[in-house]
């Protein structure tokens, strides 16, 4: 299943998790339901740890993302024999809530993009959120 954004060079493909949009680039969804997670959030803390950053710009990371793998538990089989995307939204949250407190733990802020995605139950664990450059184009064209 491909969903059309506003412009019709952009497309996202929940089955396949792939935003893609010109010129040609090809983001991969991750799953945090998956074992990434705690890949991600052993990765975050290291490297804050030897590199004493203060703090993560995430874009996209607190989206709210459909997944299809039946091999962590994501999707499901309709009556039919479709297939359907879930939502791991609690997981998200327990990942979000972990990686605030690492980033917490050593002085840090976490500033999210979301991508017009407003991801309620994950808000409590960021600092900021920056949106807009999806609006723009439409306030220059003279749709909105």
């Amino acid at each position: 299943m491909q969903y059309k954004l506003q412009r019709e060079t952009h497309y996202y493909d929940y089955m396949h998790g792939i935003y893609v949009r010109k010129p040609h680039q090809r983001d991969l969804s991750v799953c945090y339901k998956s074992d990434y997670s705690k890949i991600f959030l052993e990765g975050v803390e290291k490297l804050m740890d030897e590199y004493g950053f203060d703090g993560l710009y995430l874009d996209g990371t607190y989206e709210i993302n459909p997944c299809h793998n039946f091999r962590h538990g994501c999707g499901y089989i309709d009556r039919n024999g479709v297939s359907h995307p879930t939502y791991s939204v609690w997981k998200k949250r327990e990942m979000c809530e972990k990686l605030y407190e690492i980033v917490h733990s050593r002085g840090g802020i976490i500033n999210i993009h979301t991508s017009n995605n407003f991801p309620v139950p994950l808000l409590a664990f960021a600092d900021s959120i920056w949106d807009g450059e999806v609006i723009q184009p439409l306030l220059l064209s003279g749709t909105l």
